[in-house]
């Protein structure tokens, strides 16, 4: 079930499952290599170890990568000191690699975007009063730069009216997005397609 309420989305599954940290969206380290999704990547970045980052972009179980997340620790300290910047170079990735994944993040304005999560650095508890909730606010400032027209998504420049003009019907599927410019706003020709949609790298 998705909870939205007063103006909060607090969990990211349903029609928000593409705000989750285990979303399967592409992204990619310094390694160069392809990683599943930010949650793969984000716990990946705490070792220069290929073996254990291999291991980590193989993993298909979330339960697996959950356990890792907890032993894994960071090869070097200043990981913690990083650690935001990296989250924000793979949001970045995450959000402007296809249209459509920038378009669902702009459809949660005006929302606040609660993590909730036991990771209380990530993400916070269902009030939002304990907890950094770093993932959600950077989310935030995400979507505020694709709007602004400060992000470039999949090679196209967005403006300052975001990627469409008006916001689709929703019908609790997921959005296959055809995208043309005209007069400097991306115009969106959007049809159904299931909602078990995966990316892949």
């Amino acid at each position: 079930m998705t909870r939205m309420v007063r103006g909060r989305i607090t969990e990211f599954t349903g029609r928000y499952d593409f705000l989750s940290p285990y979303y399967t969206a592409c992204v990619h380290l310094r390694d160069g290599y392809p990683y599943p999704s930010l949650m793969h990547a984000y716990v990946a970045s705490r070792t220069t170890a290929e073996t254990i980052r291999a291991q980590i972009r193989r993993t298909p179980k979330r339960e697996t990568l959950d356990y890792y997340d907890k032993q894994l620790l960071p090869s070097d300290t200043s990981w913690f000191q990083n650690r935001r910047l990296v989250l924000v170079d793979l949001l970045e990735q995450k959000f402007t690699r296809t249209v459509r994944l920038a378009n669902l993040l702009i459809d949660t304005v005006p929302c606040i975007l609660y993590y909730v999560s036991d990771d209380r650095y990530l993400g916070c508890s269902e009030n939002g009063e304990t907890g950094k909730n770093v993932l959600g606010n950077l989310m935030v400032d995400i979507r505020r730069r694709l709007i602004r027209g400060d992000l470039d998504v999949s090679g196209q420049l967005i403006g300052q009216q975001g990627v469409r003009e008006t916001a689709p019907e929703r019908t609790g599927v997921l959005l296959r997005e055809d995208t043309i410019r005209i007069t400097g706003v991306l115009r969106t020709n959007v049809g159904l397609v299931g909602s078990s949609y995966k990316g892949v790298c």
